[in-house]
C-alpha cells in the first residue's frame, strides 16, 4: 500500500513538472517578435468608466521603443502614467490623472488593447512585455466593473 502511494505521488509530481514545462514553452513561443528601429505608433487613451466614452488622447508617435511601456515612458510628460512594479511587471495605477479604484461593489482598471482589423483586441501582455510594431495602434482604456 505504501509503495503504491509513493508511486502515485511520484507520478503526480512528474506530471506537474511536465505540465509546467509545457506551459512555459508555450508562453515563450506565443510572444510576438520585437521590431527594432524607427516606427510610427498610435496611442489612444479612452475613459470608458462612465455612461459615455471620453477620448483623452489619440496621437501618433515616432519612436525607437520596442515595447509599449518604453513608449509611454518616453512621452510620460503627456501621458502622465504612474505605474507600480509588481511580480508580473508594472501595473498601471493611473494615466492622465485617472486612477484605478477597487472596492467591495465596484472596481476600475486600465486595460491594454491593440487595434486588429478595425477592432480593439485585449493584449496578452503587460505594458513592459507588449511589443510594438510600425503602423500599429494601441489603446489604453479605463474601464469599470459593477456587481
Amino acid at each position: 500500500m505504501k509503495n503504491t502511494k509513493k508511486k502515485i505521488l511520484a507520478l503526480l509530481a512528474v506530471l506537474v513538472v511536465a505540465l509546467g514545462l509545457v506551459f512555459a514553452v508555450t508562453k515563450m513561443m506565443d510572444k510576438p517578435e520585437v521590431q527594432k528601429g524607427a516606427k510610427d505608433i498610435t496611442v489612444v487613451i479612452i475613459d470608458k468608466s462612465k455612461d459615455s466614452e471620453k477620448e483623452l488622447l489619440n496621437k501618433k508617435y515616432d519612436t525607437d521603443a520596442e515595447f509599449l511601456g518604453q513608449l509611454l515612458d518616453e512621452h510620460n510628460d503627456e501621458v502622465k502614467m504612474v505605474a507600480t512594479d509588481g511580480g508580473y511587471g508594472r501595473f498601471i495605477d493611473s494615466i492622465m490623472g485617472i486612477e484605478n479604484v477597487s472596492g467591495a461593489t465596484s472596481g476600475s482598471y486600465w486595460m491594454i488593447y491593440r487595434l486588429v482589423d478595425g477592432n480593439y483586441v485585449a493584449t496578452d501582455f503587460g505594458i513592459d512585455e507588449q511589443p510594438i510594431a510600425n503602423g500599429e495602434t494601441y489603446g489604453l482604456f479605463f474601464e469599470s466593473l459593477s456587481w
